[in-house]
């Protein structure tokens, strides 16, 4: 994946959502951004976490925002405006920047209802759910779980469903440089839990599901594919940031273990109750 470079030229607004405070900014390129930075000076590795994950979202083709580097430049913002990333934010930094994908909804408990078969059928991706559910196990995603989904509802023709948010994947700020694969995996206040995965899978064929499982696993066995993704996204991230030593030794040992994919299969041939 090339990273995308781009540069602030108006502040809209500062939005908050789950443990994040995204600054939204027009940028050079046209287009708007959500734009994170650093809250505290550990909080690197989150910066890292999204660009990863990212990556490997498009590769596994689940529908997620295009995401950019941005130079924030002066004169484009009032630190007067901005009350939660003062603190680092300022002219002259590079950021993580996910664009704005327009006609979206983020999904909550009270939208997040799958009535009947023709409600089904009017997303685009329903079956992309359970990808989601597997992806978010294998990057050990804290973050998206029954009271946070995490994702957009692209409205259209028919219904979208995006992921976003990914900077707590990895153990999240408490596994920050401690993760590793030999960590319990937990499946517990996933979105596996909450009635929107359960009605959309519902309306899913077993045989559909295990073929979705089965091509996840696949694209997990492609070791030397997911290390040079890994390897490239860190090559083109800023040289200012400071991140955790050796976080690309372990985020590929961890997404690479045999043993832990093993364990991942067992505890979602269980959860789902189909036989891999």
């Amino acid at each position: 994946m090339n990273i995308k470079k781009v540069n602030t030229l108006y502040f809209k607004e500062e939005i908050q959502t789950d443990g994040n405070y995204p600054l939204v900014f027009l940028c050079d390129d046209g287009n708007v951004y959500y734009v994170k930075y650093i809250l505290n000076r550990k909080e690197f590795d989150c910066l890292v976490y999204e660009f990863i994950c990212s990556a490997l979202l498009k590769e596994l083709q689940i529908p997620t925002p295009d995401v950019a580097i941005v130079k924030v430049l002066e004169n484009s913002f009032d630190i007067k405006q901005i009350k939660h990333n003062k603190k680092y934010f300022r002219a002259g930094v590079y950021a993580f920047a996910s664009k704005e994908v327009k006609n979206t909804d983020l999904l909550n408990e009270q939208t997040a209802t799958i009535k009947n078969k023709y409600a089904f059928n009017n997303y685009l991706n329903p079956k992309d759910i359970i990808k989601i559910f597997l992806f978010d196990i294998w990057v050990d995603n804290t973050d998206r779980k029954q009271s946070n989904y995490n994702l957009l509802i692209r409205e259209g023709k028919k219904k979208e469903i995006i992921a976003i948010d990914h900077g707590f994947a990895f153990g999240g700020v408490n596994l920050m440089g401690m993760f590793n694969p030999q960590m319990p995996v937990n499946i517990n206040d996933k979105i596996v839990c909450s009635a929107f995965f359960k009605q959309i899978t519902n309306y899913v064929h077993k045989e559909e599901k295990r073929d979705i499982i089965e091509k996840f696993f696949y694209f997990c066995k492609q070791y030397s594919k997911i290390e040079k993704t890994i390897t490239d996204v860190l090559k083109q991230l800023p040289e200012e940031w400071i991140y955790s030593k050796n976080i690309e030794d372990r985020i590929i040992k961890l997404l690479t273990s045999a043993e832990r994919l093993n364990t991942i299969k067992q505890l979602i041939s269980q959860e789902l109750q189909i036989k891999i």
